[in-house]
């Protein structure tokens, strides 16, 4: 019997925005899954940046 492929796929989950006093950071890169049938838009998710030691907003990225 064929496998039926999934509609879930990994993605990476990325803060890019500048710290306080436009300072650089490192990006802080979350890798998750979402379902691409469900979910058409791009993900946005509350998670914690070590780098900036908040919870920040992070994005879908490529």
């Amino acid at each position: 019997m064929a496998k039926k492929k999934s509609d879930r796929i990994v993605i990476k989950v990325v803060d890019k925005e500048p710290g306080p006093d436009g300072v650089s950071y490192t990006p802080s890169i979350y890798w998750t899954e979402k379902n691409k049938r469900n979910t058409t838009t791009k993900l946005k998710l509350k998670k914690y940046n070590r780098y900036k030691k908040t919870h920040t907003e992070h994005t879908e990225a490529k």
